[in-house]
């Protein structure tokens, strides 16, 4: 499974944070600092990484939200994902300031809160059942089920979410 992040520069340390999460449950993910290099065509790159992913991950906050790549990257993603090429794309509440409703492309697609941080058990569980979820009825290799990830904090338990 290949995972594409878009997010602003602003949000680095998190993103960075939440990628390394994300790579103990997919085989390769795409994070434009880990990918990009001087002289890199940026359109090409970034177009060639979506196109090529099973998910996006749009991490959402005041300054992704005003970010124009992060539009340009939305738009990419939605439409890869109408034409089948893109199993989902999942957005990722970083900030609580900012809402998914800012951009248009996502108003309409359930987030992962992770306003309280990336590194609770809880979001942790929550990010590994989105995943699962949207490989049911794909081909794709399913995450190993004995993959315990330990963390330090806790999220706040949510009831509302399935065990």
């Amino acid at each position: 499974m290949r995972v594409f992040i878009s997010f602003s520069y602003s949000d680095r340390e998190t993103v960075v944070d939440l990628a390394n999460k994300i790579a103990l449950l997919s085989e390769r993910v795409w994070l434009s600092e880990w990918e990009m290099r001087a002289g890199d065509s940026l359109i090409s790159k970034i177009d060639e990484a979506l196109s090529s992913s099973d998910f996006v991950f749009v991490v959402i906050s005041e300054a992704s939200v005003k970010s124009n790549w992060v539009q340009k990257e939305v738009r990419i993603a939605q439409a890869y994902a109408v034409e089948g090429k893109i199993k989902r794309v999942i957005p990722v509440l970083l900030d609580s300031d900012a809402s998914v409703s800012d951009l248009p492309f996502l108003q309409d697609i359930l987030y992962l809160d992770a306003t309280r941080g990336v590194d609770g058990q809880e979001f942790l569980r929550k990010l590994k059942f989105a995943l699962e979820y949207s490989l049911k009825d794909a081909d794709a290799t399913p995450i190993d089920s004995s993959l315990e990830i330990k963390v330090q904090s806790m999220n706040v338990w949510d009831p509302t979410f399935p065990k």
